[in-house]
């Protein structure tokens, strides 16, 4: 298992954040990377081979230019991952689900940021903190009812350019 420390403090940085948002759609190189977040690309070599180290960003193609080699970095797996993690799955899930969650609270924090600072017609997030305590016959049910969801959300696929995420933590004390 990575080190949560590091692996925490990699996934929240304002810079990285930005360079697994504009590569999770498509791959780019560090030109493209370093154009879409104005800056010198020099300033992103650090910030990548760290993504790389912990598996946020990965080298998804190679090409050779001349005596160069150029890469196409992608962090699409990371929306690959399934979120359901529970005592019947191995621990080793648990590093993934630790870069999902993290790169998922960092974007809901940066659009509620833009939302504050912006102050646009619609919000572009609800953030909602609340602590519940639940029996265990309460539990199974929540669970339930968020399977049954999720299996409605697959049937009805829609299509809509409009879309919402949804992070939910939730724990036994």
């Amino acid at each position: 298992m990575m080190n949560i420390k590091h692996m925490t403090k990699a996934l929240l940085d304002e810079k990285n954040f930005q360079i697994l948002k504009v590569t999770a759609k498509d791959p780019k190189t560090t030109k493209e990377i370093a154009s879409l977040l104005k800056l010198p690309t020099r300033n992103l070599y650090y910030a990548i081979k760290k993504l790389i180290e912990i598996d946020a960003l990965r080298v998804v193609e190679k090409n050779t230019i001349g005596n160069m080699i150029e890469h196409k970095y992608s962090s699409q797996h990371l929306a690959e991952i399934d979120m359901s993690i529970n005592h019947e799955h191995d621990a080793d899930i648990f590093d993934s689900y630790l870069k999902l969650y993290l790169v998922s609270q960092q974007n809901a924090l940066s659009l509620l940021k833009s939302d504050l600072e912006n102050e646009p017609e619609e919000d572009s997030v609800k953030l909602i903190l609340n602590d519940v305590e639940l029996t265990k016959t309460q539990w199974e049910k929540f669970q339930m009812h968020v399977g049954t969801f999720f299996k409605q959300l697959e049937d009805e696929k829609d299509g809509s350019k409009d879309t919402y995420r949804i992070s939910l933590a939730a724990y036994k004390e």
